[in-house]
């Protein structure tokens, strides 16, 4: 919430944010997958409070106005120093739907 009233205080209409696989509507995350499980005990035992700041911000900015704030939550899997960048990425707007990006 603090987020969203700082965003309308200064005039900000925009916002590109880093979230996490498995908040919110992305549970189960990779439910299949050793990091998905690893991820899932990870958010139930010593980041509790980072999920709970995480899953909030996620709903303040799903839950505003559209017409004054534009937001894009990002969720990346993958991430690391040995990933090597392929062009590629996936639009996922529904659980189990994926678009593959150029």
């Amino acid at each position: 919430k603090n987020i969203v009233a700082a965003m309308r205080d200064a005039n900000v209409q925009r916002i590109v944010a880093m979230s996490s696989m498995g908040v919110n509507d992305d549970k189960p995350c990779m439910e299949w997958r050793s990091e998905g499980k690893f991820m899932a005990a990870l958010f139930k035992t010593v980041s509790r409070r980072e999920y709970k700041d995480i899953a909030g911000m996620e709903k303040d900015l799903i839950a505003t106005d559209a017409s004054d704030i534009s937001y894009l939550l990002v969720r990346p899997v993958g991430l690391g120093g040995e990933c090597v960048p392929r062009g590629e990425y996936f639009i996922q707007k529904k659980k189990f739907d994926d678009v593959l990006g150029p």
